[in-house]
């Protein structure tokens, strides 16, 4: 996928790491339809659990649904190592570092890698703290249901 491409090759220009904002800017600048979405969180967890978020959501890539773009969609799942057991450090390295998705694929994702991350904390003697879980972390891209 050309947009993919596109995403990790101005990742690299900058240097590994590229905020939101500057994505969205950098991707209209390639001739992409990419704009910037704010989350303040999702009603369907507490709002002491809405997780705050920036993303980008381009629109006009054929005749689907937007598709969010996120630089660094797997360190949204990264735990310390005292929870994680080599099951999920196996899950985790085949999370895609940087993901370009309409939001039922995104969501799908979430739900599967929440999932193994409760898992991995209950086989490890830990609760999920309750910012991991799947409502909360969908939180982050409520805006794009929107």
């Amino acid at each position: 996928m050309r947009l993919l491409e596109d995403v990790r090759s101005l990742k690299r220009a900058a240097g590994g790491s590229l905020d939101a904002a500057a994505l969205a800017q950098a991707l209209r600048g390639l001739g992409y339809e990419a704009s910037l979405a704010c989350s303040s969180g999702s009603h369907s967890a507490p709002s002491a659990l809405r997780l705050a978020h920036e993303f980008v959501v381009v629109r006009g890539c054929g005749a689907g649904a937007p598709l969010i773009v996120e630089p660094s969609f797997r360190e949204h799942f990264a735990i310390g190592s005292l929870y994680a057991t080599e099951r999920y450090r196996q899950v985790l390295a085949a999370v895609p570092e940087e993901l370009v998705a309409p939001y039922t694929q995104l969501s799908e994702m979430v739900r599967l890698v929440c999932a193994e991350m409760k898992l991995s904390f209950e086989a490890t003697g830990n609760s999920l703290p309750p910012w991991r879980n799947v409502n909360s972390v969908m939180s982050r891209w409520a805006a794009a249901r929107e």
